[in-house]
C-alpha cells in the first residue's frame, strides 16, 4: 500500500500531494496547474519546520493530485456546483463562483483580525469535466495552512473537497455542493 508525499512544482510552485510510488519509481507526471511535466526527482520536496516526515498516512491523505486515465464525472442528472467554503465554528457557507475569488476578512470572518482585508485568492476553473480549486497565497502577514501544512508566500495549492484551510485563526472546509 502506498502512502502520500507532498512536493511542489518547480515551475509554478503549486503544492501537490502524490503517491510515494512516483518517488520510488521516479515516475514522470504533470502538474495539474501549469502542465510542467518531468520525473518525480525534478519536483521539490516540502520540508516541515518541526522535522516531521514529509510522508502522510493514507488516513490523513487528501488527494491533491492523482494521475488517472479517467478524470471525468457523470453529470447527466446532476450539475456539479463550484463548491463552498464552510466555516467550521458555525457552519456558515461561502459560495465560490467560477473564476477569480478574492478572500479577505470581510467575506470570511470580520471578527478575525488575523485575516487580512485581501488575504488570499482562489481560481475556480473547469478541468476535464470537473472543477479545480487553486488557492493562492497573496503575501498576507499571517500564513494560510492547508491540511496542517503552512502555505509559504507566493505558493499555491490545488485543493480537493474535504481539505481543511486555516486562514488567520478561522478554520474552513472545502465542500461539494450540487444543484439538482
Amino acid at each position: 500500500m502506498s502512502g502520500k508525499i507532498r512536493v511542489f512544482c518547480p515551475s509554478c510552485k503549486t503544492i501537490l500531494k502524490v503517491s510515494t510510488d512516483y518517488e520510488r519509481n521516479n515516475t514522470r507526471f504533470g502538474c495539474p496547474c501549469c502542465g510542467f511535466n518531468a520525473p518525480f526527482s525534478s519536483y521539490g520536496k516540502i520540508n516541515f519546520k518541526d522535522g516531521a516526515q514529509n510522508k502522510v498516512s493514507d488516513a490523513d491523505a487528501t488527494d491533491v493530485f492523482e494521475q488517472t486515465t479517467d478524470t471525468t464525472i457523470n453529470t447527466k442528472n446532476l450539475t456539479v456546483h463550484k463548491g463552498v467554503l464552510v466555516r467550521c465554528r458555525d457552519n456558515k457557507t461561502i459560495s465560490l463562483p467560477m473564476g477569480h475569488v478574492s478572500l479577505g476578512r470581510e467575506m470570511l470572518n470580520p471578527d478575525d483580525l488575523y485575516i487580512s482585508r485581501n488575504h488570499s485568492a482562489m481560481e475556480i476553473i473547469p478541468s476535464n469535466g470537473q472543477v479545480k480549486h487553486v488557492y493562492y497565497d497573496t503575501g498576507a502577514r499571517n500564513p494560510t495552512h492547508i491540511n496542517g501544512v503552512r502555505l509559504e508566500r507566493g505558493m499555491k495549492a490545488v485543493l480537493c473537497f474535504g481539505d481543511k484551510i486555516r486562514i488567520g485563526r478561522t478554520m474552513f472546509v472545502l465542500q461539494k455542493q450540487y444543484d439538482e
